[in-house]
């Protein structure tokens, strides 16, 4: 008898990833200035939270974005000294990211192929199946439209 995979769900983990670049092409030269992973389970609990600002060895472009200024970043750690944070926080959980493909565009570059495979969820495509109509797409924008706080987030 095989198993439902909707019924082994109660099983993954998620991480929960958030990052800040100095623009949006890491093919033009842009880097990760933040990131964010928090993993949770099936019930929404809390097991892991990890978050750093990342030098990304230019100056930060994006300040009216993010908030992060050179300052900010001068004695952070640059992308290659988290790799092993990076992994053991995405390898078997399931990703879960606002425009899961801008942040993979970053990501993946940065862990040569270490991961063995992300599986994910864009809350940003989630949203657009769920109410198309809405011209919605910021990150802030949805947590206005379903009343969720977001005051305690990063940056």
């Amino acid at each position: 008898m095989t198993s439902d995979p909707i019924l082994e769900l109660y099983k993954h983990q998620f991480a929960i990833i958030s990052l800040e670049t100095t623009g949006i092409s890491p093919q033009h030269g842009d880097h990760l200035v933040e990131l964010a992973i928090q993993t949770v389970n099936w019930n929404g609990e809390l097991l892991d939270s990890y978050e750093t600002l990342i030098h990304p060895g230019i100056d930060v472009e994006g300040f009216q974005i993010h908030g992060i200024t050179d300052s900010m970043v001068k004695n952070a750690p640059s992308v290659s000294e988290i790799v092993p944070d990076i992994l053991s926080r995405l390898n078997g959980k399931t990703v879960v990211a606002h425009d899961l493909d801008f942040a993979l565009r970053f990501l993946e570059p940065v862990l040569n192929g270490n991961l063995i495979k992300l599986q994910g969820i864009c809350t940003l495509k989630l949203f657009n199946l769920v109410a198309p109509d809405s011209g919605l797409r910021r990150l802030e924008q949805l947590c206005t439209y379903y009343d969720i706080d977001i005051s305690l987030r990063h940056s």
